[in-house]
């Protein structure tokens, strides 16, 4: 359950389409990132750097069979510590090319190798030092200090910069050789004296030695250059915000002439790009607010999530701090580079507080730098801005003009979405799926476009359709509501037929269609499905025996809400059917219809339900985050039948009914009256779901109502004063229950 509690304090589950309850419109084309509680994030899982469940998260399998490659923490671990094994042990040049394959296999997984840096850099120091052919005495001893000082992981498994070896000794080992005859040597040597004074934070020192670590020019110097300049450039505290730190004109200066020996000799490095920025922070720090404003715009246009979430702080912080003359100077150096508008465009629509009136401001504006493009790409994409503006205004019509135009130049992706968009909302689902398509071909705009298809194709009227689409999502909790409720169970047959049932995949569907068959009373369909799953994947997939969602006591005692295997669940009820049938007077056949419905409230809450899928979350994602603005009229029957299947409350209810209406006069029948009447009233507060549908039919009334009859047809039956009491206390919880809702709709309406 912490998993679950987890979700609900966080807020909605953004990746999904029905339950992102704070998903204002599909159709809107989707912001490159957005703000969150957590800093800039990608709004929607576009990228592998992006933190997002896919198709190996907790609710779903990997229906594809397929694996990324990327080894555990624990095996890279352990790989690791082999490697420095052999190392110590004198096999160097070994070791040297057995660490370059673990290197390989931590790329695989970055975010299961978070001592990738250290094993780099202490792989290029052994290649360099091996390719100079003179493995000197200085030479082992960097080796063996670089070695020592590797980090060792926690028993846990989590980080930790305690060194393998011993850390005092290894930075002293490094101080001498800092000071070494060989190139080579004192370079790393500084290198890596610079890197633990960077983390101390110490950055004057840290430059320091990152200076010398750059000559003699070797692999390291470039990065040396960077770590300088870096360093020159950073707060002196840990605490200080990088735009609020006051560097030295000495200091600046410094990180100027570190800029020019790199430029002079490391132009085409891969570093390039962050030296660039640095001269940005410096145009920043002179108050050049303007210059690094344009600075930041040409590097806002980059596909990776971190440095946009930099760069959009950058221009953030810049706009914020721009006087009058500054900010027309960027507006002139848009007009005269109109391909500065798509980054100034989505800084300003999705990263500002832009309301209607800035938008008519903005299209202005677009149109003068449209008057300037001589490029047709450009041309395009600032159409496509355009329908973009004219959509988010409510101008479908020009929303229209400037997509079509754009399309006249070439392809253009967010031209396809916006009139995919207007397609949806004229209802031309055909239409809308072919644009959406697309407009896939851009990354920022592939899983918006996607989410929209999938929309489509369910009110098209084809849902499995619409269900590939979330498994190529990602979308967990969208699969399990389809797979639980909105699937029709000939419609999950015809799944089975498409996936093997030797797949987990596979097994899962198939676990899923027996679940809904069982919860139908087709025990006999029901065991079939199950049959196809072998024994240790079914009480696998059923969780048998989990505790982990027990809420409390059932009455007598016992506990409740403790898994079952859905085939001993059958057993025992085809069973009790089985004797009611065989029952050979009316009241032994109440009696034991009973006895069916008392088995079934008895176990409530979860012998029905499909762990598999929601491991926890269903009640939270049904009621705080199902998104009533997409729910369709085929949404809402699915979840209300999904609901009556489901709980066992309810089917205990309408089997007491079915005593009562088969066997009134039976000795069971007062004690159905009571049970159904328990049922109804525990249904009535059992969860937000069932809440918000007491308010439409207030079920405490209705349980009241039971034992009242009890009391009327059976005055003289021991639980008639029971009944009585109850009653009343359930009539009620049911007025204050409705004064509750009356108050929520008048402090809703009030907003």
């Amino acid at each position: 359950m912490v998993g679950t509690l987890a979700i609900a304090c966080i807020g909605p589950t953004l990746d999904s389409v029905h339950f992102n309850s704070e998903q204002p419109d599909f159709g809107a084309p989707p912001p490159p990132i957005t703000m969150t509680t957590w800093g800039e994030e990608w709004t929607r899982n576009v990228s592998s750097e992006n933190w997002t469940i896919k198709n190996d998260g907790p609710f779903l399998p990997n229906y594809k069979e397929m694996s990324d490659g990327g080894p555990t923490y624990a095996q890279l671990e352990k790989r690791r510590a082999a490697i420095l094994a052999q190392d110590k042990a004198d096999s160097p040049r070994e070791a040297t090319a057995a660490m370059r394959a673990l290197l390989t296999e931590m790329q695989k997984n970055p975010e299961g190798a978070p001592f990738f840096d250290d094993v780099r850099e202490y792989v290029i120091a052994r290649e360099e030092i091996f390719r100079a052919g003179a493995l000197t005495d200085d030479a082992k001893a960097l080796l063996d200090a670089m070695r020592d000082l590797q980090p060792k992981p926690d028993s846990d498994g989590t980080e930790d910069r305690t060194p393998y070896g011993d850390g005092k000794a290894a930075t002293a080992t490094l101080e001498r050789l800092a000071n070494s005859e060989s190139g080579i040597v004192r370079a790393h040597a500084n290198y890596e004296l610079g890197m633990q004074a960077y983390m101390k934070p110490d950055m004057a020192v840290a430059a320091s030695y990152f200076a010398k670590a750059a000559s003699p020019k070797t692999e390291r110097s470039p990065r040396a250059l960077v770590m300088q300049i870096r360093s020159l450039l950073a707060p002196t505290g840990s605490d200080i915000p990088w735009d609020k730190a006051q560097i030295s004109a000495g200091r600046i200066a410094a990180a100027e002439g570190a800029i020019s020996e790199f430029m002079e000799n490391y132009a085409d490095s891969k570093f390039a790009p962050s030296v660039a920025g640095y001269k940005l922070r410096i145009d920043f720090l002179r108050g050049n607010m303007s210059g690094a404003m344009v600075g930041y715009l040409r590097e806002l246009d980059t596909k990776s999530p971190k440095k946009m979430a930099n760069v959009l702080s950058s221009i953030k912080v810049c706009s914020e701090r721009m006087t009058a003359e500054q900010a027309e100077a960027v507006r002139k150096a848009i007009l005269a580079d109109p391909s500065l508008l798509n980054a100034y465009l989505d800084y300003r629509l999705f990263h500002t507080s832009a309301k209607a009136a800035d938008l008519t401001g903005l299209e202005s504006f677009a149109k003068q730098a449209l008057a300037n493009a001589k490029d047709a790409s450009i041309d395009a994409e600032i159409q496509s801005r355009l329908a973009e503006i004219a959509l988010a205004k409510g101008d479908n019509a020009g929303a229209k003009k400037w997509a079509e135009g754009a399309l006249e130049k070439g392809k253009s992706p967010l031209a396809s979405y916006v009139l995919g968009t207007l397609a949806s909302r004229q209802g031309k689902w055909a239409d809308a799926v072919s644009l959406y398509r697309a407009a896939q071909n851009d990354s920022r705009l592939s899983v918006g476009a996607r989410e929209n298809i999938a929309i489509a194709l369910e009110r098209s009227g084809n849902p499995l359709g619409a269900f590939e689409e979330y498994m190529e999502l990602g979308y967990a909790v969208d699969v399990a509501y389809f797979l639980d409720a909105r699937l029709t169970i000939p419609q999950l047959r015809e799944l089975t037929g498409k996936y093997a049932a030797d797949t987990e995949y596979g097994k899962k569907v198939r676990y899923a269609l027996g679940m809904r068959l069982m919860r139908k009373r087709d025990y006999q369909a029901s065991l079939e499905v199950f049959s196809t799953i072998p024994g240790p994947d079914r009480v696998r997939l059923a969780q048998v025996g989990s505790k982990d969602y027990v809420w409390g006591d059932a009455e007598g005692g016992g506990k409740i809400d403790i898994l079952a295997d859905p085939v001993q669940t059958i057993a025992d009820l085809k069973k009790m059917e089985k004797s009611v049938a065989e029952a050979k007077t009316a009241d032994l056949a109440a009696e034991r219809l009973y006895g069916e419905a008392s088995y079934l409230y008895l176990r409530r809450n979860l012998l029905f339900y499909n762990p598999s899928l929601w491991q926890g979350s269903r009640s939270f994602n049904l009621s705080l985050f199902w998104n009533d603005k997409i729910a369709a009229q085929a949404d809402k029957l699915a979840l209300s039948e999904h609901l009556n299947d489901h709980e066992t409350l309810m089917h205990a209810r309408n089997i007491c009914l079915d005593v009562i209406k088969r066997y009134p006069t039976s000795k069971a029948a007062p004690k159905a009256y009571y049970r159904a009447a328990c049922a109804t009233r525990r249904l009535a507060s059992m969860n937000e779901i069932w809440r918000s549908r007491n308010a439409q039919r207030n079920l405490y009334n209705e349980a009241a109502g039971l034992l009242d009859q009890l009391v009327k047809k059976f005055p003289k039956d021991p639980l008639a004063k029971k009944a009585k009491k109850y009653a009343g206390v359930f009539r009620s919880e049911g007025q204050s229950a409705e004064l509750q809702n009356t108050f929520a709709k008048l402090k809703s309406n009030l907003h």
